[in-house]
């Protein structure tokens, strides 16, 4: 008989510790988290910004391409319980990193992401991974590392993120605007551009405005100073 109760005992502890646990860590439908979790499949693909010098040489454009995720719904656990729920994107928490010669500059940005996340499925979302106003001159050419954190919420209202995914970069091409006399445009040293190269006419070869002449406009027109 001794034998026997210490057989169900201990079959009623180690039950209550698997249940303790499973509470615990919230795998199984307790009421106070979601029994799924929201994964990355893999690393983000991020194109890299897109940088124009403006026709008139007096900076860039930029052009920003949306960035790519795989994202996973999985049970929280071997020991969650159905019914499983499918995961609503919200948004992505963005970390960048800006490297430069003098150290590190650290900005952060949140960017909503659109998706449905099927139970036990996967699914590609789009995002901005930088949005155009936050680009200023001195970011061409420059890389940042980025940090990024998923955000959404099983249908049932649970919260979800993922892991921080880390090793991810974000880089802005250089933009170097150019001079190029007789092109017909005044940028850099130019103080004329007839859209030659050609001295005597009021604009010279190097496209700066000859003595007695006045040059006016885009291409430059040049005209005799009469006394």
């Amino acid at each position: 008989m001794r034998g026997a109760n210490r057989f169900f005992g201990a079959i009623i502890v180690v039950g209550l510790v698997l249940a303790l646990e499973a509470c615990a860590n919230g795998s199984l439908d307790d009421g106070g988290s979601a029994n799924v979790v929201l994964a990355t499949q893999n690393s983000p693909n991020i194109p890299p910004i897109a940088s124009t010098p403006a026709p008139d040489g007096s900076g860039c454009s930029f052009t920003v391409t949306a960035a790519t995720a795989t994202l996973a719904n999985l049970p929280k656990s071997e020991l969650a319980k159905a019914p499983f729920s499918n995961i609503v994107m919200e948004n992505v928490a963005m970390t960048y990193e800006w490297v430069n010669p003098t150290g590190s500059e650290v900005t952060q940005d949140v960017q909503p992401v659109a998706g449905l996340i099927p139970v036990a499925g996967t699914q590609s979302v789009n995002f901005i991974p930088i949005r155009l106003d936050y680009i200023t001159a001195d970011l061409a050419g420059r890389t940042a590392g980025l940090i990024l954190v998923f955000n959404g919420h099983t249908v049932d209202g649970h919260a979800v993120q993922t892991a921080p995914v880390s090793g991810v970069s974000l880089s802005i091409n250089s933009c170097l605007t150019t001079t190029v006399c007789g092109d017909g445009l005044i940028s850099g040293g130019e103080t004329c551009d007839d859209s030659n190269q050609l001295s005597g006419d009021g604009c010279s070869s190097a496209c700066l405005i000859e003595t007695g002449y006045i040059c006016v406009g885009q291409p430059s027109v040049c005209s005799p100073i009469i006394p």
